[in-house]
């Protein structure tokens, strides 16, 4: 799956929580994605990175990871290929994007969302990270939001519980 929206939605927590529990891994923040008939993400950092406030609520990635800056506000870095080798994948394929964000209630829920409200949780931050956006860009972000299932993924409360919430949905597909 791809995990596309806004900073702070639970992306990075949710990619580690799914890698600890045994999901294959890509990527956290950048991949590059292949477009076509079978759409892959394909693995271009060996990272992910955890919020330092989720340090206490999940300690066994906190001990897994480094402090490479002493500012209090960038993220902490995991080495994946490091502690997790057997699951870190140069290359999956994409089945869906999910657009996840904290709902604050205890159950994780998934709706179906329209390709264009994917796109928009998709484009601003890709767009803004490009040397050198262009339409082209936004076309191939389009196809493949039209190509796939979209999803918003409302995380609850029960952080145990994401990775096989996930995996279930992803065996279904």
């Amino acid at each position: 799956m791809l995990l596309a929206g806004k900073g702070g939605s639970g992306k990075s927590t949710t990619a580690l929580l799914c890698l600890e529990a045994g999901l294959r891994y890509v990527s956290d923040d950048y991949c590059l994605l292949e477009p076509g008939e079978r759409p892959r993400a394909h693995c271009l950092y060996n990272t992910g990175k955890l919020q330092r406030d989720h340090l206490t609520r999940f300690p066994a990635l906190a001990q897994k990871a480094v402090d490479p800056h002493s500012d209090q506000f960038e993220k902490k870095v995991i080495f994946v290929h490091q502690h997790y080798p057997d699951r870190l994948a140069n290359a999956l394929p994409l089945r869906a994007i999910f657009l996840p964000y904290v709902s604050g209630e205890s159950d994780h829920h998934l709706r179906q969302v329209a390709p264009e409200v994917a796109l928009r949780g998709l484009a601003p931050s890709t767009l803004f990270q490009l040397s050198a956006p262009s339409r082209e860009h936004l076309r191939i972000m389009a196809g493949l939001t039209r190509q796939l299932p979209c999803y918003q993924l409302a995380l609850g409360t029960d952080f145990a519980s994401i990775p096989a919430f996930i995996r279930n949905h992803i065996d279904s597909l």
